[in-house]
Order: C-alpha cells, then sequence, then structure tokens
C-alpha cells in the first residue's frame, strides 16, 4: 500500500468520530437559527477554527520532528474542534428551554414529515460528496498535484463566499419560512429578492478581485518552503477559473433555501443531481483537453459553468 494512502487512512480512523460531533453541531445551529439566534452558531465554527489552528501551532511540534508526525497533532484538533463547536451552543439552547428526551420516532407524525422532506435533501446531499470524490478521484489519476492545487484556489474562494453568502442564505432560510408560515408571499418575494441583490452586489466585486488579484493574493499567504512560485502560478490559475462563478456559487445557497422555506427539498435536489452530473461530464472534457500544468483549471472551469447552470434552472423553477 502506498505511503500515503496509508497515512490518510491512519488519519481517518483519529477523525471519523469528528462526524457525529459536526452533524450534532448543525442540528444546533438550525435550532438556534429558528429560535432567531444568528450570533453563537456562527461562533461556534470559529472555536472549530481556533481549536484547529491552536493544534498546529502548539500541538504538532510535540507530535514530532518530521511532518508525516506533526499531522496527527492537527487530526486531533479536528475532532477535539468538533466537540467544542457542538459544545459551545448548549448554553444557548439550555437558556431557550431545550432539554433532550427520547422520543419513540414509530407513528411520531413530527419525526415522519421530517424524515420525508430529509431524504430529498440528503440525496442531494450525498451526490454532491459523491461527485467531489469522483472529479477529484479523476484529476488524482492524472496528476496528484492538480487536487492540491485545486484545493488551495477553493479555501480562498470559500473566504467571501462564506462571509456573505452562506451568511445570507443562514438567515433568509428562518426568516422566509416564518414568512411562509404567516403566508406573506409578497414580503417572502421582496426580502429574497433584496437578499439576493446585496449578495450580488458584494460578490461581484469579490469575484473581480479574486481574478485580477489572484496571483499576488496566493504568493502572499503560501508561497513559502516547499510552496514555490510555480505552486503560486497554478493556483492562482486555478482562483481565477473559479472565482467567476463566486456569485453563482452562493446564490444556489439562496435559492436551495428559498425553496426550503416553501417545504418543498425534492425540486433543489433534482436540479442538484443533474448539474452533479453535467459537472462531471465537463470535468472530464477539461481535464481532457486541458494542457499539463493547467488541468487544474478545468476543475475550477467545470465547477464555474455547472453552478451557473444549477443557479439559473433554480431561478427559473422558483419562478
Amino acid at each position: 500500500m502506498p505511503r500515503e494512502t496509508l497515512l490518510m487512512l491512519r488519519l481517518l480512523r483519529i477523525m471519523f468520530p469528528y462526524m457525529i460531533f459536526v452533524c450534532l453541531a448543525a442540528v444546533f445551529m438550525g435550532m438556534l437559527n429558528a429560535r432567531g439566534y444568528f450570533f453563537v452558531p456562527a461562533m461556534g465554527a470559529t472555536v472549530l477554527n481556533v481549536v484547529m489552528i491552536a493544534s498546529v501551532l502548539l500541538v504538532a511540534p510535540l507530535m514530532g520532528a518530521t511532518l508525516e508526525e506533526q499531522i496527527f497533532a492537527l487530526a486531533i484538533g479536528v475532532l477535539v474542534a468538533g466537540i467544542g463547536q457542538a459544545i459551545f451552543q448548549l448554553p444557548a439552547l439550555y437558556k431557550e428551554g431545550y432539554r433532550p428526551r427520547w422520543v419513540t420516532p414509530v407513528g411520531n407524525e413530527v419525526v415522519i414529515r421530517t424524515v420525508q422532506q430529509m431524504i430529498p435533501g440528503m440525496l442531494g446531499v450525498a451526490a454532491f460528496q459523491i461527485n467531489v470524490l469522483i472529479t477529484q478521484s479523476m484529476a488524482f489519476g492524472v496528476d496528484a498535484s492538480i487536487v492540491a492545487s485545486y484545493n488551495y484556489a477553493v479555501r480562498l474562494m470559500e473566504f467571501p463566499q462564506g462571509v456573505f453568502g452562506v451568511s445570507i442564505a443562514t438567515y433568509l432560510l428562518p426568516t422566509l419560512a416564518g414568512l411562509v408560515a404567516e403566508k406573506k408571499y409578497l414580503e417572502y418575494k421582496q426580502l429574497l429578492r433584496e437578499g439576493v441583490a446585496h449578495l450580488i452586489f458584494v460578490n461581484l466585486f469579490a469575484s473581480a478581485m479574486l481574478v485580477v488579484l489572484a496571483e499576488p493574493t496566493v504568493r502572499l499567504l503560501f508561497e513559502r518552503g516547499r510552496f514555490g512560485p510555480d505552486s503560486t502560478l497554478r493556483v492562482a490559475f486555478a482562483l481565477q477559473c473559479l472565482a467567476p462563478g463566486l456569485v453563482a456559487f452562493s446564490a444556489v445557497n439562496i435559492f436551495a433555501r428559498a425553496f426550503y422555506a416553501l417545504s418543498d427539498t425534492s425540486t433543489p435536489m433534482k436540479i442538484g443531481v443533474c448539474s452533479l452530473g453535467l459537472n462531471l461530464v465537463l470535468t472530464y472534457l477539461w481535464l481532457s483537453l486541458f494542457p499539463m500544468g493547467y488541468k487544474q483549471g478545468a476543475m475550477g472551469l467545470a465547477n464555474t459553468m455547472t453552478s451557473v447552470a444549477n443557479a439559473t434552472i433554480l431561478v427559473f423553477a422558483l419562478n
């Protein structure tokens, strides 16, 4: 077995329980958002990042002298961070009267309705994860550096998307759902328009900046040690292919939540599955056509085109 694969499996064994705690944190976040709390769940994500950074800076040097030994500190940090993110939200939940208790799921109307609405959304999320796995496996089969360069670009692109796109979408879901429950559909439409307008205004500017300043941004943040000038150029090119789709990436989150507020989880799922199929085809096509050294841009371009198609279809379906 290759050394990299063995290392990945050893890290996975440590981090696997993180899945349980991050799911709990997500449930707690949804409960708090529904009660009008947005700051506390957002700070829970901050706890996650602070613990992970601290594990790299403080614990990694104690784990050994080589990178293969020190990387286990980050794996432990991920697990501890997941636990901290879930626990951090409990005081606010208890303040709102939350007390965990066993509910028999058999025959419970609320549980049945939740499962019925959750399954389409779950299938949509699973399709996305499967798509990520397949596309990265396709790129990894060509050259492992393609995946690394693309992932660096994704991290940079996710910064404005998370700050503005995810924030607006997180606020809109419980607010839109409340308007639908009160049958205030005119206010629903107006709020959705305002949210999309704010998103386009901010993220269009951020998208332009990422395209124009891709190379100096990557150089400032990453170029040191084994990350040399060639790595900077590869990541910058991937970022320039991803950045034009920033508005579409964020808009998909908002339009999907607009459907969720209407208790419709199947329509975004169907559109998402079709879009992800398109992404697989485009990724394969661009990987075949792009020359070596630029193939990381193939994945970025495929994701940009797919997200634009996804957002466009969601708009027509919502109308």
